[in-house]
């Protein structure tokens, strides 16, 4: 082999080298975009049930206010309530 051949040879493998690199690279990015993606996903998923527990919290507390006021009424005036 001469010094040609093998300074050849070099160059081929750092270019086989830089495209490997760029592909790993590229499928680096590709799973960070898709892990991004799934987590705004999940980020709206909880936003979103968030929002339904506090309306139901909500709901649950004007009921139960409902009740209290219904039964403290008939209680003060012994079953007479407005």
């Amino acid at each position: 082999m001469t010094e040609k051949d093998t300074e050849t040879e070099i160059e081929e493998l750092e270019k086989e080298i830089r495209e490997k690199e760029d592909k790993l690279s590229s499928l680096k990015y590709s799973d960070y975009e898709s892990a991004k993606k799934q987590y705004a996903a999940a980020q709206e998923n909880y936003q979103d049930a968030y929002k339904k527990l506090m309306s139901a919290k909500q709901h649950y507390l004007i009921e139960m206010n409902s009740v209290i006021k219904s039964k403290s009424t008939s209680q003060f005036f012994f079953g007479r309530g407005f």
